[in-house]
Order: C-alpha cells, then sequence, then structure tokens
C-alpha cells in the first residue's frame, strides 16, 4: 500500500533520488553525496564509473564493504559485481566494464573535523539523532546545511567508557558477550 501511494506522488527516479540522499554509506555517511565527500573528497557528479559503482556497493552493507575496512578488498568485489550488472544490463561497454574493474579504489578519504561528535565514531548514535531531526525537519531542510545540531553525548566520556568495555572483553574468552553502559548526570 505505502509503495503504491509513494509511486502515486513521486516518479521512480525522484524515489531513488530520495533513496540514495538518504541511505547509509558507512562510515557516517549518510547519502551519496555525504559518501562521494567521505570516501573521494569530491562531488558525486565528478566520480569516476568505479568510484560510483564502489559507492552504489556499499549499502547493501555498509560495514562490510566500507572501502576503508579490509583495504577495501568487499568494497572491491562489491564494485566488481556492480559494474557486472551493469555490463548484463547494457548501461556499460564491455570497454567501459574491463577499465572500470581494472581501476583500483584510490580513496582520498576527508578527515573528521575536531568540531562537535565525531560522527565516524559514533554512528549509532548519529542515526538516531538524524531519525529524530528527520521526524521534524524536511530532507531538503536537512541535507541543505546550515543547522546546528547540539546533543547530549560527552564524546570524551564515550570514548573513556568504550576504551574500558574493550579492555574488559579482551580479558574474558566468551563468544558472543557485550557491555553496554548509562552514564547520568543528575
Amino acid at each position: 500500500y505505502l509503495s503504491v501511494k509513494l509511486e502515486e506522488q513521486y516518479s521512480k527516479d525522484e524515489i531513488l533520488l530520495m533513496y540514495l540522499n538518504t541511505i547509509n554509506y558507512g562510515s557516517g555517511a549518510y547519502g551519496i553525496e555525504a559518501a562521494s565527500q567521505r570516501y573521494f573528497s569530491k562531488d558525486a557528479t565528478d566520480l569516476t564509473l568505479a568510484e560510483a559503482a564502489a559507492l552504489v556497493g556499499i549499502p547493501q552493507s555498509p560495514s562490510y564493504n566500507n572501502p576503508l575496512v579490509d583495504g577495501g578488498k568487499n568494497c572491491i568485489e562489491r564494485r566488481n559485481l556492480v559494474l557486472d550488472r551493469m555490463l548484463s544490463n547494457g548501461y556499460i561497454t564491455q570497454e567501459e566494464h574491463d577499465a572500470a574493474q581494472a581501476e583500483p579504489i584510490t580513496l582520498n578519504v576527508t578527515e573528521i573535523s575536531g568540531s562537535g561528535v565525531d560522527v565516524y565514531s559514533q554512528p549509532y548514535f548519529v542515526a538516531y539523532v538524524k531519525q529524530l531531526l528527520e521526524q521534524e525537519f524536511s530532507t531538503d531542510v536537512l541535507f541543505k546545511g546550515g543547522l546546528t545540531v547540539k546533543t547530549t553525548i560527552d564524546p570524551t566520556m564515550q570514548q573513556t567508557a568504550e576504551e574500558a568495555v574493550r579492555a574488559q572483553l579482551d580479558t574474558l574468552s566468551l563468544d558472543g558477550l557485550d557491555m553496554g553502559m548509562v552514564v547520568v548526570d543528575p
């Protein structure tokens, strides 16, 4: 029902554009432009075919296909699958396909700014805040920039807590064990 209603109001291209501009691309990047800036430090319109295919492959599993993880091995495999599908569906030629698959992923990572919460080390918190913001503001307002968002997270306390958890988990030999913590300043 929701799909039908959505298609009554928007074209398939508009739906795809909205989707690509809001989904998770890993490392705190939400939307194709943010991912392009994060991984390649360039506008999405300036991406090569190989770079664009790499980004298109990430949302299927943003952690696993992240080009910053495992030397980008999983990202390259997924990129090549995207290129194979583009070839088989006639969107690119064999020559374009072969050249893009031969191209290494050359990252130019935009480093994290020193102000505010480090979105790349706090992706779940940032996703939660983003979800709350989406309830209050339109996508257009959220992604044009200019908003200042203040949250309750204390980055120093969060880092200290995560280090303490890692230290404790490293001393235990139990699989599947995890820890949680709540800090309140009354």
